[in-house]
Formats: structure tokens, sequence, C-alpha cells
């Protein structure tokens, strides 16, 4: 019901609502106003103003007069279903005077607390387009006149209209926001194309501030004498045709300094469609700018370089049309045009047209379609012609952000490679047959060499267990010496054929450093100590936990390394180190070097000095010996474990080796197990029959008496048919197999021992050969392993009980040192060697035996604090005990007494393996009083010598 009869006065009331249209800018303003002005003017009760959110895409309930809480929100959840959404979607008016008399039911009905008998929906509209719904409804019928319809349609046309400028201002502050924020320069002019508002980012990049350029044409400040005419004419053409446009533009800022711009003009028109003004977005391109002239300069010089190539170089569009072609292809095709005349011309028929220049011509028209087909990069197919060239052909296809734009072809003529291959394949055929020639001479002259150097080695052991006087002792022993260094000669040649080869692997195994390093010095120090010269070591205290590697090859690249330092200096010292470089959670990084004051290496020489057989000069093998593979084999051996052996040198005054190398952490408990050794106990193998197949008398001899000695019965058949026969007179437990020998061969032998008779008797392989050929021979002829000889006489005796399933018996190294220290009867080892008292007193025997007697005067007291200071653990004076004794040890004493006070004096002194210092005081107390007595009766020899 209408609150006011006068019609004037409801035109006043109407006209003060929509004066106040300016003043409204948020919708909560627009509800309220709304809200107030209708119930100035009339009795309702229940009303809802329904407004559409553009970017939730949903009517929003902004004024719900008369809703519970829970009405509002199940009626904007249905808004868009029920009558203010179909008003909203048609634009048109609902008016239901009786709900009961609805026969249409254009919609469904919210859920209410009361009967709904009458009710009007009113379009809020913006102009002509729909922006929301108002409605009333009433438990009344009949509630709503014409009044009513026209009041409320005057008051949804107003909030229509405030509304959609509330719109436009949100879009217009989001807009200046943006424009604001923006690293684009942007200006906004009046249609008149002067300035109104610019942003922070076109006075950063032009210079000029806002109020510089308010009330200017943007032109006449940023535009100048590089600018192209014909690029402003073409925007002031846009700007009065009122339409869009972009364009790249030279401007210049404040300082006159050029830059480029890609400006981007855009009008402005309101709802009446008349323009207002003109937005311009300028970015900053001078950097894109010089990259593109940059490419385009480099696209020039590329089209110039392709056009000079002597490759023949054809590039097709995505129609196969000829973009680029140069003379060279022209040339290997035979195609008497300049190759400017081809381009544009279809290459779709060209595989055709020359086919038949090739060999194979449906192959060559089949692999264009195949890879024309595929779009995939061909690299180097060769293909070869009827006249007896070669071409190399590649294929590359043109994409550009995953759009093809052609093809790219490139022939190239290598019928001269070609043929410097084939010559090359042919040398290389021929020197892996001479290689392989060489590798058989290799293995049979290791054989030849190594079958009498067993004997020798062989019969010198034997020799060392009988009743021996010390002088024939060191005869032995200087016997043995040489026989291992020819065998080293041997394993040296052998191991670079078979680095050479690639035939060599490294070992992964757990072993202690210092352990290895000191070994190293104790097997070169004899040597230092003959040539007078002073061997030290220097290796890193940080250095505390066991590594995983070959100890074996490490200790044979350093062995190489010091014994050449010790071979090449005439006086002075050698140096051999360990330093930690860096360490991981997993690694030690560790730099190895050995250093010299000996002869050196001239500059010109040092690059070949890695070679195989090279030294500095031939003079230099006839003066010092050895056989110029030692530095060639360490610097393989090193690389193999992933460094690189390198040298410091200087002629006269010396040389530095050195190398750095990663190896892996281990624990305690592998290397404990890798430094057990097998105790031989003659009871195990008692009443073992062995068949021992060898034809050479002497190794016959040596096996035979080795096998005795622990106690098995042992057979001999001097070549593999007498094995045979041997084999089916009676039952063997293990089988020793040479592998060549007269009449039948030991391969030979064992295939029809294996297939012919059955046998499964177990056959270790005991040859001089030491290729990796041969052993695979002898698998593949059914042995069941290899040993090489020389052998040792634990590795064995450790096969053949392998072979057999027995479990061996371990003793710790320490033992092992300990047992080695006595022969078969019980007789010390001779614990002196007076060589370098010799040498120091010019062999002087009355000195010799002055100085030998005050050495027996005063050592045992010497001792005697050394082994007090243990019993006391005081470290410190048992380190200047060790000491006090050293200097004189290394003159009169053996090499293993020599090691054992040196490692005494080293751990007491840096307090490191202080759990090793027992073993190494007991090995003294045993060896020392031994050593006095041998030294003693020495003194009486030398008295009556002089006597005499």
């Amino acid at each position: 019901m209408l609150k006011i009869q006068n019609h004037l006065d409801i035109l006043n009331r109407l006209n003060r609502f929509s004066s106040g249209y300016t003043h409204i800018n948020t919708l909560e303003e627009l509800a309220i106003s709304v809200e107030e002005a209708l119930d100035d003017l009339m009795d309702i009760e229940f009303s809802g103003l329904y407004l559409y959110d553009f970017q939730e895409e949903k009517l929003k309930l902004l004024v719900a007069k008369g809703f519970t809480a829970d009405e509002q929100v199940e009626a904007e959840r249905t808004a868009m279903e029920r009558h203010p959404g179909y008003v909203f979607r048609t634009k048109e008016i609902v008016n239901i005077p009786d709900t009961e008399n609805d026969p249409e039911q254009r919609t469904i009905s919210s859920k209410r607390g009361f009967i709904v008998r009458s009710r009007i929906f009113i379009p809020v509209l913006n102009g002509e387009n729909a922006v929301g719904a108002f409605g009333i409804v009433s438990e009344n019928k009949n509630q709503f006149t014409e009044e009513y319809v026209v009041i409320l349609s005057f008051v949804c046309n107003i909030a229509g209209g405030i509304y959609g400028n509330i719109l436009n201002q949100a879009q217009l502050r989001k807009t200046s926001l943006i424009a604001h924020e923006t690293d684009n320069a942007v200006i906004i002019t009046g249609k008149d194309g002067i300035t109104e508002w610019v942003n922070p980012s076109f006075e950063r990049l032009t210079g000029y501030s806002f109020q510089e350029v308010k009330g200017l044409r943007p032109g006449d400040l940023l535009q100048g004498a590089d600018t192209d005419p014909a690029d402003i004419s073409e925007i002031l053409k846009a700007i009065n045709d009122k339409v869009p446009i972009e364009k790249d533009l030279l401007n210049y800022n404040k300082n006159g300094t050029p830059f480029w711009v890609r400006v981007q003009i855009q009008p402005i028109f309101n709802k009446s469609g008349e323009l207002t003004n003109f937005i311009s977005l300028q970015r900053d391109i001078t950097e894109q700018k010089k990259a593109h002239d940059k490419l385009e300069s480099v696209s020039i010089r590329l089209s110039t370089l392709i056009k000079n190539l002597r490759s023949g170089i054809l590039v097709e569009d995505q129609y196969r049309n000829i973009a680029l072609i140069n003379q060279a292809f022209c040339d290997l095709f035979n195609i008497p045009v300049e190759p400017e005349f081809l381009l544009g011309m279809n290459c779709s028929n060209s595989a055709e047209e020359t086919k038949n220049m090739f060999k194979n011509p449906q192959y060559f028209i089949g692999r264009i379609d195949e890879i024309l087909r595929d779009k995939s990069p061909v690299i180097s197919e060769i293909l070869e012609l009827i006249d007896g060239r070669t071409f190399e052909r590649d294929y590359i296809p043109i994409f550009m952000e995953e759009k093809f734009l052609g093809n790219l072809w490139e022939y190239r003529d290598i019928t001269a490679r070609k043929q410097i291959e084939n010559d090359l394949m042919k040398a290389k055929n021929e020197a892996e047959s001479a290689n392989a020639a060489k590798s058989m001479f290799l293995a049979n002259m290791s054989h030849e060499i190594r079958t009498p150097l067993n004997a020798v080695i062989g019969l010198s052991k034997l020799i060392r267990s009988t009743n021996l006087s010390p002088d024939q002792k060191k005869l032995n022993d200087n016997l043995m010496v040489s026989g291992e260094n020819l065998l080293g000669i041997i394993n040296e040649i052998l191991d670079f054929s078979k680095i050479e080869a690639g035939k060599i692997d490294l070992e992964t195994i757990p072993f202690n450093l210092q352990e290895s390093f000191d070994r190293v010095y104790t097997f070169l120090e004899h040597a230092a100590d003959e040539k007078m010269i002073a061997m030290t070591t220097r290796f890193d205290p940080q250095i505390k936990k066991p590594v995983l590697g070959d100890s074996v090859r490490l200790q044979q690249i350093l062995i190489n390394l010091v014994s050449n330092a010790i071979k090449f200096t005439p006086s002075g010292s050698v140096e051999m180190s360990c330093k930690l470089v860096r360490e991981t959670e997993t690694n030690y990084s560790l730099l190895f070097a050995v250093k010299d004051t000996g002869i050196g290496i001239s500059d010109d020489k040092q690059k070949t000095i890695f070679e195989k057989f090279k030294q500095e000069d031939e003079s230099v093998t006839r003066v010092f010996g050895g056989t110029g593979l030692g530095l060639a084999i360490s610097r393989q051996l090193v690389e193999l474990m992933g460094g690189e052996l390198q040298l410091e040198s200087e002629k006269g005054k010396g040389s530095r080796f050195f190398f750095t190398i990663d190896l892996q952490l281990t624990d305690l408990n592998a290397i404990f197990e890798m430094n057990r050794k097998i105790l031989i106990n003659p009871e195990t193998l008692r009443g073992k029959q062995i068949l021992v197949v060898e034809d050479n008398q002497f190794n016959q001899f040596i096996v035979k008496s080795i096998i005795e000695g622990w106690n098995s019965i042992v057979t001999i058949a001097e070549n593999g048919l007498e094995a045979i026969e041997k084999v089916g007179e009676k039952t063997f437990d293990i089988i020793l197999m040479d592998m060549q020998m007269p009449v039948l061969d030991g391969c030979s032998a064992t295939k029809i021992l294996r297939r012919e008779r059955h046998l499964t008797t177990p056959v270790i392989a005991l040859t001089a050969f030491a290729t990796q050929d041969a052993i695979a021979q002898a698998h593949d002829a059914g042995m069941d392993d290899y040993i090489t000889k020389p052998f040792e006489e634990d590795l064995l005796y450790a096969q053949i009980l392998k072979w057999l399933n027995i479990l061996p018996e371990y003793i710790s190294a320490a033992e092992a040192d300990t047992l080695k220290g006595q022969d078969s009867e019980g007789e010390p080892e001779i614990q002196y060697d007076l060589d370098k008292l010799s040498r120091l007193l010019g062999d002087k025997t009355s000195d010799i035996i002055s100085m030998s007697e005050k050495f027996i005067e005063f050592t045992p007291g010497y001792c005697q604090s050394l082994f007090e200071a243990f019993d006391q653990n005081n470290l410190d004076e048992l380190a200047t005990a060790a000491h006090k004794i050293k200097s004189s040890m290394d003159i009169f004493a053996s090499n293993n007494l020599r090691s054992n006070i040196r490692m005494i004096h080293e751990y007491a002194k840096t307090k490191r393996h202080t759990e090793r210092l027992p073993k190494l005081i007991n090995y003294l107390k045993i060896n020392m009083p031994i050593l006095i007595k041998q030294l003693r009766e020495k003194v009486i020899i030398f008295k009556k010598s002089i006597g005499k």
C-alpha cells in the first residue's frame, strides 16, 4: 500500500532519490538508498534487491527485508532458478496478483515462513543491459497496482545506472592501479590528443615528469631527428580514424638519448559511442631491437657463409620451395644454373631427377620420402654414387615455436676421406694382427723364461730351508732377489701388454694406507741404503680410516716411482709422501708424490717420458738399466684409478712425480679380514693323493718337495698322455696340470679327462703362461683354477684346500711374520748386515771390528732402556730410546730389524697405531740377542782372518 497518495509529493521524493546518484560509490550505499527510498513511499513487508556479480556469475541478494538469516541464504543460493533469475534473463516484469491463479507457473518459489499470495519482480537495467532484479511479495492477493509498477521501475532503473557507475568506477580504479604499477609507460590523453595523465614508468623511461608533459602532445616531446616520418604519419592517421594501432617507434628521452618503444594506442568511447580519450601503452624494446639488428646482421653473415661453404646447402620452406641454395650444392649435383635463379623453385621432383646419379636410385628416393615424413634430424648418412664418389648427408627440420618452417639439407663429398678411412682400417687390421703376434710372442717368452725361473726361485727357497752357513744364506738370498728381479721385469712387460689390450681389472678390496705406504718403504729402503741416499716418508696423520681399492697396484705405482727416483739419484735424498686433500663422508681424496734430488729431466723430454720404452736418452738405459716401461705402466694404472700422473722436473736438480686419486672409505673389520694369513698345517693334507703333470724335471722336484712337506703323496706324470694313463690306474684327490708339454699338452689332456673319461677330480693349471687368453683357454678346457709359475707356497696350499673343500686355518699377519723369521729347523735368520758399514769404512777390517765391538757393548743397555720405557707406558721415553738405537741399527742390522725399530720410533713419536707396539717390542726382544750373538761371532771370524 502507498504511504503517500499525492502524486506530486511522490515525484519530489523520487527526484530526491535520483539526485543522490553521484554520491553513491559502493553497493552497500546503493542497497541502503533503495531501501530508504521505497520505505519512504511504500508500506513494504517483504522485499529483495538482487544485483548480478559478473566475476562470480551469480545474483547476490543485497536488500532482504523481512527475510530470516536462513531464508536469505536460501533465496540467494536459488535466485537464478527462481523469479529473480527469470526476470534478469528475460528483462520482463513479473506481476502475479494471485499465486493461486498463475497457470504459467513460470518459476518456483523460495521457501518462506508464510504463504505468498501476490508478488512483483522488476528488472534492474543499466541502459539496455540487465544487471539485477528487485522483488516484493505479500501474504495478500492483488497488492500491486500500476502505480507500484511505475515507481518500482523508476527506482530500479536509477539503481541500475548507479550499479553500472559503481562497476565502471571499480574498473577504472583497477585500470589506474595496473597502469600505476606496470613497468610499461602509460599515457592517457583527451580526444584532442592532449596529455591528461602519465604513470611513474613513463617518468622513469623518458625523464619527463607528469607536470612537464601535462597539457602537451606526447609526440611533441618524444620524437626527434631520426624518428621515421612514415611511422609518425601512420600513427596520426590511426588517431584521426579513431582506430587502434601498434607500432615500433624511435623516441628520445629528456637527455636526448634515443630509445625504441612498441606503442599501442587504444581509443576510448563512452556508452553513446562518442570518443572520450586515448590510452597509449609504450613498452621499451631498445635491447630487443639491438638483438634483432644483431640477429639480422648475423643472418646476413650466415647467409654469406652458407653461400661460400664447400658443403652443398639447400634450404626449403614448408612447401618445399627453395629458400636458400649455394654454389657447392649445384656443383655436387651438376646443376648448370646460378644458385640465385633457383630461388622459389619447387623441389618435390628433384629427387626423381637426380636418382640415377646414385648406386641405389630407389633407396635414394624412398629415403628422402621417409626423412620428410619423419621430420627428425639425420646425421652423417652415407650415399654412394655410380661415378665412384661418396656423399655424406645431414638433414635438419626447421621449427620455430613448434611450427614447421622447412628443411635444411647438407651434402658433403667425402670420397677422399673415405679412402683415408679405408686405408686406416687396413692399417688398423694389420696393426691388430701384429699386436696379436706380439701378444703371442710375449706369452711364449713368458712361458719359456718363467719355466727355468720357477726352478731357480723354487730351488733357492728349498735351499734356504737347509742348514746353511750365514755366508751361504746371504749368497742364496741374493740369488733369490736376482730371480725375483728378473720375474719383476717379465711381469712388467706382461702388465703393459695387458693394459694395452684393456685386459687388466683393478681390485676393490679393503686395505690400510699406512701399512701399504710402510710396505713400499720397507721394500726399497735397502736399495736407498746401498746408494747411501736418504729415503724419507711423509704420511699425513689425518689419514686414519681404512679404504677400498687395489693396494697391490697402488704399491706397484709407488715402487716404480721410488725405484726410478733411487735409480736416477746419484746422491742426496728421495722423499715419498701421501697427503689428504679432501675428506667426505664416503671418500678420501689423496695426493701421492715422490720427490728426488737426482739428475732431473730436461723440458723437451718431459712430454715423452711416460711413453713405453722411453727414457730421457738411450744412454740412460745403458747406465741405469730397466725396460723403459715402469713410468708408462704407472701412468696407465693411475688413469685406471681415475687420476693423472704428472711431473715437475729441472735438469740437474731433481724431479717430482705426483698424482691425486679418490679412494672409498671402509671399516676396520674389513681390514682385519684382509690381514689374516693362511696357516700351513702339514697335518691337514696328510695322505692326500696329488698328481703333478709336469715335463720339467726341476719343476717336478720343486713341486714334489713342497707337497711332500705337507705329508701328501705325490705322483709325477711327464705329459698329458701319461697323466691320462695315471688317472686310469688310481684315484687322485687333486691334479696339478702344466699347460705346455710334449706329446699331449695340458688343455688337450684335461678335455679328454672331462669329456671322455668324465673325471670330476679338481684340476688346477700350474703353468708359466700368464695371459688372460691362457687363463680363458684353461677354463674352456675344463680346468678349475689357475696358478702362475713361479708360485708362492701358501697360494698353492690355499688353492688345494679350496678345491678339496677344506676350511683353512688363519693367523694374523704379525704371527705370520714371526713364523716367517725362522726356518724349518728353528735356526734363526742372519740378523746383521755389514754391507753399509763396509762401504762407509772402505772395507777396513780393523775399523769394522772396532765399530762392531762398540755396538755390541752399548746397544744392549739402550735396548734395556727402551724395554723399560715400554713397560712403564712412557711413549715419549720410548721414542727417545728408539731414536738412539735407530741410527746404529741402520748400519748393523738386517732389513727386518731396521724396519722394526723404525716403526717403534714412528708409532711412539706420533702416538698412532700404539696397539701394534707389543708385537714389535716382542720381536725386538727375541731378535736383538740373536743379532748381538751373531755379530760377536762375526767379529771373532774377522779377528782370525787378520791373525792369518
